[in-house]
């Protein structure tokens, strides 16, 4: 039957099949060359709602013959529609998210190779220099969301030249690599973080003790709940802002 709800349905079902697609294919550039991301996200995009106004199109046609139902080919034009677009966006943020979090587990890997052959803390001022030979290429020190910053990290200035045994608080809370707009070798404190949070209204953090990187929301941080410690020899006690 001419405008019934089945035909008006598959163009919505294909753009939501699309968007998948899309995501997969973005993650996976994601995380083997993500230089190629706009690229491809680009070509991707353009496709996907060709294929959506070309359905629609379809059903357009089969459905302008009936007075009973000529809304319809509009509603499935902004269902398809809003489906790609809101659909991919979520999927590349979280893409995105997930490549970010395999970047900075890298560097928390190079970390602890460095730290096997001086038994200390990269120097401030160098440590983007310092780590060279053990991140590998350049880009791994890129953020996904601000690829266009050459290193998309700060070190944490109080660890600076620091061994292991001189860290008096938990190491798994005291932070060593947060995200920063700074650029090649910064150093500092929180006030180095950018002015919004990159992934979801968090920011990434790696810690002296733990391989692994993790985000936390500002909100947490600013209000003290975060439980991190920016200072190394600091008593053992809960601080969000640096004490």
């Amino acid at each position: 039957m001419r405008g019934s709800p089945t035909r008006i349905a598959w163009p919505i079902a294909s753009a939501i099949g699309a968007s998948v697609v899309v995501g997969v294919i973005e993650i996976t550039a994601l995380y083997l060359r993500p230089s190629l991301m706009l690229g491809i996200w680009a070509a991707l995009a353009s496709v996907l709602v060709l294929v959506a106004v070309i359905g629609v199109l379809i059903v357009t046609r089969r459905t302008e013959r009936s007075s009973r139902r000529p809304r319809l080919a509009l509603i499935a034009l902004l269902a398809a529609s809003l489906t790609v677009i809101l659909g991919s966006a979520i999927i590349v943020h979280a893409g995105r998210w997930w490549g970010c979090t395999q970047y900075a587990n890298s560097l928390c890997v190079s970390l602890e190779m460095y730290l096997a052959d001086f038994g200390a803390y990269p120097r401030a001022a160098t440590w983007c220099d310092d780590m060279k030979g053990y991140y590998g290429d350049p880009d791994n020190l890129r953020c996904l969301e601000r690829y266009g910053i050459r290193c998309g990290y700060a070190l944490n200035k109080s660890i600076s030249g620091l061994r292991p045994s001189d860290i008096s608080t938990d190491p798994e809370k005291t932070v060593v690599f947060f995200d920063s707009d700074v650029g090649w070798n910064a150093a500092g404190g929180p006030e180095l973080l950018p002015r919004k949070p990159r992934h979801f209204g968090r920011d990434m953090y790696a810690f002296a003790g733990v391989g692994l990187s993790r985000t936390l929301s500002r909100h947490a941080l600013s209000n003290g709940t975060a439980g991190i410690f920016w200072n190394p020899r600091a008593a053992k006690r809960k601080n969000g802002r640096g004490k």
